[in-house]
């Protein structure tokens, strides 16, 4: 579902201001840009708060997004590096035990599969074994 129009800085400074310095009603600039009264308000409102700075992208929005983008970066890039161990130890395993290359190749193409929650619910198995057998 759509958000429906959106209304760049100028457009809105220009309608806030109409109001705000007198020349025209509430009512008039909202029928003549096809705007909500309440929508007004609203931007008005922040001009109020804000003046002329309003309506300008946050810089500290960009600061939480890039800290949480980064956050999500190092959060799977630890999932990747105990997947990878994981897997090392898995080819370990299957070399020791399986006398031809190709079942090992089968075993490791098998586990690469996993995805989704498969993934989360095989790693937190490979946490648990790997806190016992540091025990």
């Amino acid at each position: 579902m759509g958000r429906g129009r959106v209304f760049n800085r100028e457009f809105k400074l220009a309608a806030v201001r109409q109001v705000a310095n007198g020349e025209k009603r509430p009512a008039q600039v909202c029928r003549e840009h096809g705007i909500a009264e309440g929508l007004l308000l609203r931007w008005r409102r922040e001009y109020e708060a804000r003046g002329e700075v309003a309506f300008a992208p946050s810089q500290l929005a960009e600061t939480e997004t890039l800290e949480r983008r980064i956050a999500d970066l190092e959060r799977l890039c630890g999932q990747l590096a105990l997947e990878n161990a994981l897997l090392k130890k898995a080819a370990r395993v299957s070399v020791a035990r399986a006398p031809s290359a190709s079942s090992w190749v089968t075993s490791l193409r098998s586990m690469m599969r996993w995805r989704g929650e498969m993934r989360s619910s095989f790693l937190r198995t490979f946490v648990a074994i790997r806190r016992t057998e540091t025990e």
